[in-house]
């Protein structure tokens, strides 16, 4: 690209302004939008296949899966298809040519690049074919195609279509061309040999159009096809009858020339001597007598007439005599080979009646033969049974005749002579000789090489460039692999080529050299790093990472060496990893501690921080940071430190600090002469001091600084001036104070200060172009723009090529300048002014929101903008820096705008109605800043100003509002009472005070039914009034904002909670039902759960709280969060796991909780709640999960009463279909309550409409539920199913078979009954439990009755097991009838036979064919219905083409089965089909997860750091059966520990287990100390660095690796604060996966949550999440300190502050009757136990006496969540005092000492690895 078009280009840039990298990430794709509602949750394996196949290559090689020998060819191939991408290379036929020498390399490995290569050889060629200008590359592609198929031979099948359509194409050229593509069919003819045989179909009309229609004079073409067919004749044997006619034409045309005629002759003579043409003797015989005459054709067709004798034997009479008599006519019975003639035809005449009819059938036969031949009749025709093998199959011969062993018949006569040696089939000459010509590793030439590399004399950077050029090209060259070398011609004209593959030409010379010349050539590699110049320091420093991924590696150059360099060419990862490579090299190791110990110096800290902070992580630099201060490092540049962290305050006041000593030591020794270090270390401290001025913009203390450099400037002495110079002092600090000139509009201080900054820089044209501009100077300013693009050119350049995050700082850059041409432009255009005002407008609000940033630009646009027109901005501006806890500049900013002085109180200012953002910005300041009184009088006087002002004449009724013509002053408005009633309900709730007074117009809106009389109002119900009327209010202002109606709605919802009557538990099975008031949650007294042993005592135990008893008597009201309102609670309770009698069946009942009668006001409440929910979701811009399910809490709590249910009926049906897709689980629970409740009647209605216009998105589960055992869940779904059918039948259908051949794939009758023999032999022969046995049987034995096997699968086993079983099942019986104990024995005896032998089977049971286990699913092709999880609403449907034909089973307990789903798109989406286990719990975490990833995305702190939760579909097929998503790219932390254990590090898998087991057998016996003895002992035997280094490997490059590894530390933050709110536990090496593109860890199975792994019996967990040694030190340097702790602050604290909106899904699913039974389960397991098979008949024995969780248990683990919630947890709670908040931060330090508590880790089951 011209410079002129670089210019252009970057000028176009700027135009479009800087994009916020966060905000380009949503628009591509790569983060999700904070809006976007999510439902597809599936991924398909092959969606992120990278369109650069060397990165897959790459990837390969970093995963060890090829060796360096497979990588050579690989990368080679790789590159060279890439140049063949380029549509307007000119180098095809190099690079072809290259290939080919690498395929004869490879030998049998070339297949495997076939598909890699062909296609695009294939359409190479074919472009080269349409172009007629490009003939002779269209030849050459045409054989080089030949040359590919033949050596990859049967391979190249897919691809024959695809070729013969070139040939077709080509066949239409000239003579030559055609002459090729015979060459060229007759090479792969030859090459492919017999497998040729069904393309003969295509090749024949190319040969019959030249034997036919070439009536040329030299007949060449026909000549050449003539030759082609003596090779392929045994593929063309079924064609003969085309092929040998014409032929014979030739052969008897005597107008042609004798060659061409000989030629023909020689081609009968080739097929007869090879293939069987018997049935073509009378055509050739008389070919031969018209031709015997010719003398020049005699010897050979006496030979051809040798032929024919041998094939028809006995059937040659009837020629015989003719032939006598030719032969005799010619005087040929003296030829040479007359004698052969004459015994082979005596001796068939003597053996005519000798010949069985096993040889030949007789001339009936023949002509059989013969016709059949000629109709192409692929029947079985041919008497002679041998022939039609021949024939048909179009072998080669006979196997006799092949290995020359005819008959003795064919031998007579020959047995003194020896026959004429065949030609070999495969005769293309040219191609078989260029093919087999083996191509191997070839010697080094090491004395050639080393010439190479020696630099010792290069001086300039020309001839350090020409010397890299050299050792590329030279190293290709001299390399050992064939492959590398192939490609060496190509690089000489390619230097790309040569760059890329340099790596691996380094490696391949590199292996073949003794130790002492390495040590010569790493010399030079230093020498040439040494230089200085970016080129040869990137090239080394890419070489170094390569070979640290070899198992030849590493590069022999010292860390500190790479990082120093890499930190010379910006190359910042690389030079962060080096660091950190060094760090940890010299740090001691202390194997017997949890936590590495390192020695960080100032400097590496300073260069820690220094990288992370270049690379855009700040938290990293902080951890550097908090881990000097942690440690007590003394450091004296510490405000350099904070710089860079953007800590300005911290940073002034460090350097402030500094100055201090500074003069202090001064004072004290006065004696000190300054020297010219000293001088410039000042200057360059008053210099800091003068940044962080301008970033505080803190201009007057700015300019008084500058006043005075500039006055010093002058008084140095030349040796400190030029100390100065040399540290570039003055230019920076010229630079700081114009800035500081211009932000005060100095113009003539700012040009006096640009003069001294060197124009040729880029701070220096920008400035000059800025003092032009305001000087009217346009031509000059223009140049200097001009100039200043020119230099950000290549920084540009170089950081756009690393990530847009980095090249973002000078895209702002590129913008300024255009906003200063515009700026030109708005001075010289008036016309032009509204536009670009507006463009101004618009491009900043897509900037990424940055003080400094922003500051920068306003400056710039205060050029030509007056304060007026900049006063909305600087509004804005104001309001940004407060968001960012830039209070002091926010009051600068408000100061000015309120022309107040320097250091006023905001307090003093009077607010300006007439400006009400402004008002609103300075309310929120004096908010922050606790002056909240003043605050909220603030916005009241601002709020009646407006009243007034929008409604002058008040409305007839005196009581409304009117709201404004106008939408800005209204949303004005709107946010004024919206603000008013967050704090009117803060300061309410915290401080129980009155607000100061309610509004004018406010006093009169309170809706009556809130009203009560004025004299007994308490405190808290003004408050209340007033919070509602102010939303009410704002509502009113601004009805389509979704945020005052979710706030007037919460408002409402908590009002429910407050006021509603305690409800009274109805206890269903006493018989008078006595009625209990329940204790509300908060006074509740829980159960207390002793732990098997106790923390220590050092420590606040976390997890003893989930269940420990709470005296907290603090009122309900004042909670900021409400106590459940157990909608759930509301259900029908959860059926009886025990065995109904028939007599008494079981039923539903009405919900157990009863009202008293009297105060109905919450119930108002609930309906206005109900409606402005109903709003907020209409309003809602994206995903309202918690909005929906509190709607639908009110809605199952109260539906059934009058004014909720006609609010709900008014309503929820004006709500878009979409909303209710993401509460699908909690609609669908509801369907167990009889229909006739009205609340259900409202569910059903909602349902069918899901169904109606959403089919796809409910009918997985409609499905499902309508094969419940449960009767009302059965017959509701049903009677949605059948609306649904009315619009979607086919649809139902599909998915009624999909699923149920799931569910059978899923468990398969030899698992069902082996799970449950299994099961009734553990209850019957260790419980005694003989009725629970029988049940388990009797199920089975039911289920053999009623289901008649359907496919080959079940056939087998009933043919197999039929017989056993039903004879057992009748000794069962007779023991149920005669209680004879002999009659069970002998059917246990039958049962353990029959075990035994399910037991073997299902061991080896490793697939399934889907054919023998489910036709069904095979046969379905092409469905409507989708592609389980992948529903979107806002997509086109992915749909079902088909099923994989195979299901893999991976071999554990439960036996879950691997399978592939092909989509309607092409993609395949991988699942896990399991049985035996519930999927619902799964389920709703998913959907707990879905509302975390939304408030990540909403929060401003997390959403730009890639924090998203990981999710996956998950579909139940049944109660105990389902689909679960594939996650593609992911590997467990248990397989990458193992695969770096056995290939790199070479110790066992379970080192640390067995010196456990070296210590003691027994550890369930030992004491805690004891077992933290043997736990330290097991941590000794490694580093716990396996994480770490795989991180590493598994990474291309230090970018891809930095990138990596901070999203894993950030993602293990993220589900480590996550997980501990949800109480997930569970944590082992299986389960938890790492993503291997992004780095980020993924967590499944969740089986375990709120905290049952704690409270169960055996071995209960003692940690919050796991967060153990291989975890630590996989993160950066400082460990915890950094990403860990930033990213964990700050997603608990989103978490807390969004404590609402998690605590609507967390009821939703801990009251949810599906989910709550398996908590106590869950307490009851023991982790060291695998899960139990069986699914729900499992958890029906093992629960014949369990009982439900209670209602206090359930609201125990709410109470424990919402202590989370508060952080109360750690709180100690005397009964006196309200529980006391822990800030965020020490919450999160408590959580962080219980989880790497070695106290803690210790008494965790081996299972869950607590020593990685």
């Amino acid at each position: 690209m011209s410079n002129t078009m670089r210019r252009e280009v970057i000028k176009t840039l700027g135009i479009l302004g800087a994009i916020d990298p966060y905000t380009h990430k949503v628009f591509t794709g790569s983060v999700q939008s904070a809006t976007a509602i999510s439902t597809a949750l599936s991924l398909p394996m092959n969606a992120e296949d990278s369109k650069d196949p060397r990165q897959d290559i790459i990837h390969w090689f970093n995963y060890e899966k090829c060796t360096l020998d497979e990588f050579y060819p690989a990368i080679t191939i790789a590159n060279l298809m890439i140049m063949m991408q380029d549509e307007d290379s000119q180098n095809f036929a190099e690079i072809a040519q290259a290939i080919v020498t690498i395929f004869r390399s490879l030998g049998e490995m070339a297949p495997l690049y076939t598909e890699q290569v062909v296609p695009r050889l294939i359409e190479v060629c074919r472009k080269t074919t349409e172009q007629s200008n490009h003939g002779t590359n269209r030849e050459f592609f045409l054989q080089q195609l030949a040359i590919f198929v033949a050596i990859i031979k049967k391979h190249a099948a897919p691809y024959m279509p695809a070729i013969f359509t070139i040939i077709a194409d080509a066949w239409k050229e000239d003579i030559s061309v055609k002459m090729v593509v015979i060459q060229v069919l007759t090479e792969m003819g030859t090459a492919i040999g017999n497998d040729f045989s069904k393309y003969t179909g295509e090749l024949i009309p190319y040969l019959l159009t030249v034997l036919q229609t070439d009536k040329t004079k030299e007949r060449v073409l026909t000549v050449k096809v003539m030759e082609s067919i003596r090779p392929l004749t045994y593929c063309i044997v079924q064609h003969l009858h085309l092929v040998l006619p014409p032929i014979l034409i030739i052969l008897d045309d005597i107008s042609l020339k004798l060659s061409i005629r000989q030629t023909a002759l020689d081609t009968v003579l080739h097929m007869t001597q090879q293939v069987d043409v018997s049935a073509y003797a009378p055509r050739m015989m008389q070919s031969w007598h018209h031709n015997i005459k010719v003398a020049e054709m005699r010897d050979k067709l006496l030979l051809l007439l040798i032929e024919i004798i041998k094939q028809l034997g006995k059937f040659f009479d009837i020629f015989k005599r003719g032939v006598d008599q030719k032969l005799r006519e010619h005087a040929l019975d003296k030829s040479v080979h007359y004698e052969t003639y004459r015994k082979l035809a005596q001796r068939a005449q003597m053996s005519r009646d000798v010949i069985t009819s096993s040889v030949f059938a007789g001339s009936n036969g023949n002509l059989q033969s013969a016709q059949a031949a000629i109709r192409g009749d692929p029947g079985n025709i041919y008497l002679n049974n041998e022939l039609h093998e021949r024939l048909l199959n179009g072998s080669m011969d006979s196997a006799n005749s092949r290995h020359g062993n005819r008959d003795d018949y064919y031998q007579f006569g020959l047995e003194d002579k020896k026959e004429t040696p065949k030609v070999a089939p495969t005769t293309a000459r040219s191609t078989s000789e260029l093919v087999t010509i083996q191509i191997t590793k070839q010697r080094l030439n090491k004395d050639l090489v080393m010439s190479q590399w020696k630099n010792e004399h290069l001086t300039s950077k020309d001839e350090w460039l020409q010397w890299l050029v050299k050792i590329r090209i030279g190293f290709l060259k001299s390399g050992s692999s064939p492959s590398l070398r192939a490609a060496s011609s190509l690089g000489d004209q390619y230097p790309h080529l040569a760059r890329d593959l340099f790596p691996a030409a380094f490696m391949s010379v590199w292996t073949e050299l003794d130790s002492e010349v390495q040590k010569d050539l790493t010399a030079c590699l230093l020498r040439a790093i040494s230089t200085g110049i970016p080129e040869l320091i990137q090239t080394i420093l890419n070489l170094a990472e390569f070979m640290d991924h070899s198992e030849k590696g590493p590069l022999p150059i010292t860390h500190d060496v790479l990082g120093m360099w890499a930190e010379q060419t910006k190359a910042f990862a690389k030079a962060c990893r080096y660091k950190e490579m060094s760090v940890l090299k010299s740090s001691e190791t202390a194997p017997m501690t949890f936590r590495r110990k390192i020695t960080l110096r100032p400097n590496d800290c300073q260069s820690l921080i220094t990288y992370a902070n270049k690379l855009n992580v700040q938290e990293e630099a902080a951890g550097v940071v908090r881990y000097a201060e942690r440690n007590d490092m003394n450091f004296q540049r510490r405000g350099r430190w904070y710089e860079k962290l953007n800590e300005w305050e911290k940073a002034l006041d460090a350097y402030m600090e500094e100055k201090n000593s500074c003069t202090n030591l001064q004072n004290l020794d006065k004696n000190d002469v300054e020297t010219p270090e000293k001088a410039a270390a000042a200057e360059e401290a008053k210099m800091h001091e003068m940044r962080c001025l301008e970033a505080l913009a803190r201009w007057d203390e700015l300019n008084a600084k500058s006043a005075i450099w500039a006055e010093q400037r002058s008084q140095r002495s030349d040796s400190i001036r030029d100390e100065i110079n040399k540290k570039q002092l003055d230019h920076k600090m010229a630079v700081i104070a114009a800035r500081g000139a211009w932000a005060v509009d100095n113009w003539e201080r700012m040009a006096e200060y640009v003069s001294v900054i060197s124009e040729n820089t880029q701070d220096g044209a920008m400035l000059r172009a800025v003092v032009a501009v305001h000087n009217d100077e346009n031509t000059k300013a223009m140049g200097l723009i001009e100039k200043v693009r020119e230099m950000i050119d290549s920084e540009l350049t170089a950081m756009a090529n690393e990530s847009y995050e980095r090249a973002y700082i000078p895209m702002v850059s590129v913008q300024q300048m255009a906003e200063l041409e515009e700026a030109i432009e708005y001075k010289t255009r008036p016309e032009r002014r509204p536009r670009i005002a507006l463009l101004w407008s618009r491009r900043l609000q897509g900037c990424r929101r940055n003080v400094e940033q922003w500051q920068r630009l306003i400056m710039l646009r205060g050029l030509v903008l007056s304060p007026q027109e900049m006063h909305p901005l600087r509004v804005k501006f104001a309001s940004m820096c407060r968001k960012q806890g830039k209070s002091s500049m926010s009051r600068a900013v408000l100061r000015e705008l309120l022309s107040l002085p320097a250091n006023a109180d905001l307090m003093c200012a009077k607010a300006p109605y007439d400006k009400p953002l402004l008002v609103l910005a300075l309310a929120k300041q004096l908010y922050q800043d606790e002056q909240k009184d003043a605050a909220i009088r603030a916005l009241e006087e601002l709020a009646n100003h407006w009243n007034k002002r929008i409604n002058p004449i008040p409305h007839s009724t005196g009581k409304e509002m009117v709201p404004p013509s106008t939408k800005e002053p209204a949303r004005i408005c709107a946010k004024v009472l919206l603000k008013l009633g967050e704090w009117t309900e803060h300061k309410a709730r915290n401080a129980n005070i009155l607000p100061a007074g309610e509004l004018s117009f406010v006093q009169q809106q309170v809706s009556p039914p809130y009203r009560t009389s004025r004299e007994n109002r308490p405190p808290e119900t003004i408050a209340f009034e007033n919070t509602i009327n102010f939303y009410q209010q704002a509502a009113k202002y601004d009805p389509d904002w979704h945020k005052v109606w979710h706030k007037l709605a919460s408002t409402h919802f908590y009002a429910v909670c407050r006021e509603r009557p305690h409800p009274r538990i109805i206890h269903q099975k006493e018989k008078p039902p006595v009625l209990s008031k329940q204790v509300p949650a908060s006074k509740r007294a829980m159960p207390v759960i002793k732990p098997a042993s106790p923390p220590p005592p050092a420590q606040k135990s976390p997890q003893p709280a989930a269940f420990h008893s709470s005296t907290n008597t603090e009122p309900l009201s004042d909670c900021p969060v409400p106590p459940p309102l157990g909608s759930l609670i509301g259900l029908g309770p959860m059926p009886n796991f025990s065995s109904p009698s028939p007599a008494q069946p079981y039923h539903h009942h009405p919900s157990p909780l009863a009202f008293p009668s009297g105060n109905t006001m919450y119930l108002e409440h609930a309906a206005q709640a109900v409606t402005c929910f109903s709003k907020a979701l209409m309003t809602s811009p994206g995903s309202r999960l918690e909005d929906t399910l509190r709607l639908m809490q009110l809605w199952f709590d109260f539906g059934d009463h009058d004014s909720v249910y006609y609010a709900l009926s008014d309503n929820i049906f004006d709500l878009p279909v979409t909303t209710w897709l993401e509460a699908i689980p909690q609609l669908m629970a509801r369907l167990d309550c009889p229909h006739e409740q009205r609340s259900v009647q409202l569910v059903l209605r909602v349902l069918g409409e899901i169904a109606k216009h959403r089919p796809q998105a409910i009918i997985y589960a409609l499905t499902v539920a309508s094969r419940s055992s449960d009767e009302h869940r059965s017959k509701n779904a049903h009677m949605v199913l059948d609306k649904m059918m009315e619009y979607h039948s086919k649809l139902v259908g599909e998915a009624k078979l999909v699923t149920e051949e799931l569910v059978r794939c899923a468990i398969l009758w030899h698992e069902q009954w082996h799970d449950a023999l299994d099961d009734a032999s553990r209850v019957y022969f260790h419980d005694n439990n003989v009725q629970a046995m029988f049940d388990a049987l009797r199920n089975m034995n039911e289920m053999m009755q009623k289901g008649a096997p359907t496919t080959m699968k079940e056939h087998s086993f009933q043919q197999t097991y039929s017989a056993d079983l039903k004879e057992a099942g009748q000794y069962v019986i007779a023991f149920e009838s005669s209680g004879n104990v002999k009659d069970l024995n002998q059917a246990w005896e039958i049962y353990c036979a029959v075990f035994k032998k399910l037991r073997d089977q299902l061991a080896t049971l490793n697939s399934l064919d889907l054919v023998y286990v489910s036709p069904n699913l095979v046969s379905a092709k092409d469905l409507e219905l989708v592609v389980p999880g992948t529903y979107d609403p806002s997509a086109p449907i992915v749909s079902i083409q088909s099923f994989s034909s195979k299901m893999s089973v991976i071999t554990s307990k439960q036996r879950p089965r691997k399978m592939m789903i092909r989509g309607s798109n092409g993609l395949d989406y991988q699942f896990l089909l399991k049985g035996h286990e519930d999927p619902r719990q799964d389920e709703r975490v998913m959907q707990l997860f879905g509302l975390v990833n939304t408030l990540l995305a909403n929060n401003s702190e997390t959403c730009r750091r890639n924090l998203t939760i990981q999710r996956y579909s998950i579909v139940a097929l049944s109660k105990d059966s389902g689909l679960i998503g594939w996650v593609p790219n992911c590997d467990t932390l248990h397989t990458l520990v193992k695969e770096y254990r056995e290939k790199k590090a070479k110790i066992p898998l379970s080192i640390e287990h067995k010196t456990l087991q070296k210590l003691t057998q027994d550890t369930e016996r030992l004491t805690t100390m004891q077992k933290l003895q043997c736990f330290e002992s097991a941590l000794a035997a490694t580093q716990g660095e396996d994480l770490r280094q795989v991180l590493w490997l598994k990474s291309p490059s230090s970018e891809v690796w930095f990138d990596r590894r901070t999203n894993y530390t950030r993602s293990v933050a993220c589900m480590s604060m996550v997980g501990y709110i949800l109480g997930l536990g569970d944590r082992h090496p299986s389960n938890l996966m790492l993503d291997r593109l992004t780095g980020k860890i993924v967590h499944i199975d969740f089986g375990d949550c709120f905290e049952v792994a704690m409270l169960r019996e055996k071995f209960p967990e003692r940690v919050p999440f796991r967060l153990t040694r291989m975890l630590i030190n996989a993160m950066e340097v400082t460990g915890l300190d950094g990403v860990f702790n930033y990213t964990a602050e700050r997603v608990l604290k989103m978490l807390r502050t969004n404590q609402e909106s998690l605590l609507a899904v967390l009821e939703a699913f801990v009251y949810d009757p599906v989910i709550n039974w398996r908590l106590v389960e869950g307490m009851k397991k023991d982790p060291k136990a695998k899960k139990e098979p069986g699914g729900g008949r499992a958890h029906v024995i093992a629960t014949v006496n369990a009982v439900l969780p209670s209602t206090s248990t359930t609201d125990s683990i709410m109470e424990t969540i919402k202590r989370k919630l508060d952080g109360t947890e750690f709180a100690q709670n005397d009964g006196s005092n309200p529980l006391e908040a822990l800030a965020v931060a020490d919450q999160l330090a408590l959580l962080v000492e219980q989880a790497t508590s070695s106290t803690n880790l210790c008494q965790s089951y081996i299972g869950w690895c607590p020593f990685w």
